[in-house]
């Protein structure tokens, strides 16, 4: 089933972000959780995109905001939450939701949730705290996607997830890199280009998700790995 809903700011970004984001338009979207982790592909619109960078570079739940491509007024980031993930996310998870987008205008964040069932959605707002960060329900919709239209839906594939998965854990996304792509293709028995490729193509993946096409990856090629 699908939710929409409004929260505050300090669902997703520290509450004091709401001051020095005015003005500023966030747009979340293909968020692709991967073990504690949340990977999510942000757009920001503004004429000053330093200073929305800056609000997520600053929130202590945000690992790594890497640039993607700009154009104009508009920086596509991809952020990375976690292990510490905001309350939300974290119940979201637990739940099996998904984020499907989050855009931040007006110092507020309208959400559009998935959830696999009604029972999920359910838990979700069991456990969820709203003591600091109310939710507002704007629609739901009681459609129930079956296991074909979830697999259907989702481009990042097993054995992406598996090597992103490993890639995190290795530390190749972290700055310096703790891990190099030979100590990735080592791990996995395979050579430094299958493993290149699959990231490639798991991220490109994931932007394809968002709207963001690529010709330089064949995002549903076969898989390297």
């Amino acid at each position: 089933m699908f939710v929409d809903v409004t929260a505050p700011i300090g669902a997703l970004l520290p509450h004091q972000a709401g001051s020095v984001l005015s003005g500023i338009k966030a747009d979340v979207k293909s968020a692709v959780p991967v073990e504690r982790h949340l990977f999510a592909i942000v757009w920001i619109s503004s004429d000053n995109v330093a200073t929305g960078v800056t609000a997520f570079q600053q929130d202590p739940h945000v690992k790594h905001v890497d640039l993607i491509t700009e154009t104009g007024s508009e920086v596509i980031y991809q952020v990375t939450w976690g292990p510490e993930l905001p309350s939300l996310v974290k119940c979201l998870q637990d739940a099996d939701g998904v984020i499907l987008s989050a855009i931040l205008l007006d110092d507020s964040w309208s959400l559009s949730l998935r959830f696999p069932n009604r029972q999920a959605a359910s838990r979700f707002y069991e456990d969820y705290d709203s003591s600091r960060n109310p939710l507002t329900i704007r629609r739901i919709s009681s459609q129930v996607l079956s296991n074909h239209d979830l697999d259907s839906k989702q481009r990042v594939t097993a054995k992406q997830h598996h090597v992103l998965t490993l890639a995190l854990k290795s530390g190749y996304f972290e700055v310096p890199r703790r891990a190099t792509l030979t100590d990735l293709a080592s791990e996995l028995g395979v050579s430094d280009q299958a493993v290149s490729e699959c990231l490639r193509r798991g991220i490109a993946n994931a932007l394809a998700d968002s709207g963001v096409e690529y010709r330089d990856y064949e995002v549903n090629g076969p898989s390297p790995i």
